[in-house]
């Protein structure tokens, strides 16, 4: 698992970043107007980046033009990097009430550069990297890629791939599917349209140190789990890396069975294949315990439950301290 260093503290649950990316034209727009409809009536801040100096994005994009920042003269993953910065910080100061952030990348922006913005900067409130979707454009990924390398490094730095115009290209289907799967293997993918439902792709309501937690529809499971026993960190580790695919979020509090963890809570985020924790000390005081969430589709949930039940170091208070749910 990856810690984040940018550690707040366990008051304050952090603004949720999305970041789309994709090449020129696959559709990163479209999607971003789909997030604002379905969103409609929350504060959705958005970050736009323009190549050119004439901004087209505000134009596209149904939002209003106070909650959209727009970058123009350069690529956001290099010449921009400041400005993105800059960017958020502005839409923070501007509105207290965001629930969530979404950047546009570029069309030739690469992710990890920029996903890197978004560490060790203070942005006048917690801030956290929560998902980033790439869309694949179906048509003309395959002929483009080999001009442009950055196409790659899109594919591997997503959470999840979206495949747009798909219906327009059928015959490469065999072939992107090769591709994409040799250069992200652990990346979940999704035609869109076919996708799961967006909750799970934009993000869920954080788990806080009250355990509060969403119901979800759309046929979603949900797998909830409480212990107040710690984890033992090898086996933890073990049950993320054999994760089934139909997971794809998930968020949590862990407490371990080791030195750390009798200083720290690790706050958890669960992302397509992306892991991450937060170090966070605990409170004074403060009863120690286990809270995890796990979202998705088509996947045992009575049986990951007892997997996680295993990997507590006191296995057999498990089945008393632990719960789930199927929403």
């Amino acid at each position: 698992m990856r810690e984040i260093n940018n550690v707040v503290g366990p008051q304050k649950a952090p603004l949720p970043i999305t970041l789309v990316t994709g090449f020129l034209g696959s559709g990163k727009s479209t999607y971003i107007n789909r997030i604002l409809n379905a969103y409609s009536g929350h504060r959705i801040g958005l970050v736009v980046n323009e190549f050119g100096e004439v901004g087209l994005e505000s134009n596209i994009l149904e939002a209003s033009p106070d909650d959209i920042i727009e970058l123009s003269g350069g690529c956001m993953c290099c010449l921009l990097r400041k400005d993105l910065k800059d960017a958020v910080r502005r839409l923070v100061r501007h509105d207290s009430s965001l629930e969530r952030i979404v950047v546009e990348a570029s069309g030739l922006s690469d992710p990890v550069p920029v996903q890197q913005t978004f560490r060790n900067a203070r942005f006048g409130r917690p801030i956290q990297l929560e998902s980033v979707i790439c869309m694949v454009d179906q048509v003309s990924f395959l002929e483009h890629r080999v001009e442009y390398g950055v196409l790659d490094r899109q594919v591997r730095g997503a959470d999840f791939i979206l495949i747009t115009k798909f219906e327009q290209a059928e015959d490469s289907t065999v072939l992107l599917e090769k591709v994409l799967s040799e250069l992200a293997p652990q990346v979940p993918r999704y035609r869109v349209g076919e996708e799961p439902p967006l909750e799970l792709l934009v993000g869920t309501r954080a788990v806080d140190d009250d355990h509060a937690h969403d119901r979800h529809e759309h046929d979603v499971q949900q797998l909830w789990f409480e212990s107040e026993h710690p984890f033992e960190p090898e086996r933890l580790k073990l049950f993320f890396d054999e994760l089934p695919q139909g997971i794809v979020r998930g968020k949590g509090v862990l407490y371990l069975d080791n030195k750390d963890g009798k200083k720290h809570k690790f706050v958890l985020q669960f992302s397509g294949g992306r892991r991450e924790l937060r170090a966070v000390p605990w409170k004074r005081r403060q009863k120690r315990g286990n809270v995890v969430l796990l979202l998705g589709k088509s996947f045992d949930v009575e049986g990951l439950r007892e997997k996680l039940g295993a990997c507590l170091s006191r296995l057999e208070a498990r089945s008393a301290e632990s719960s789930w749910e199927k929403a």
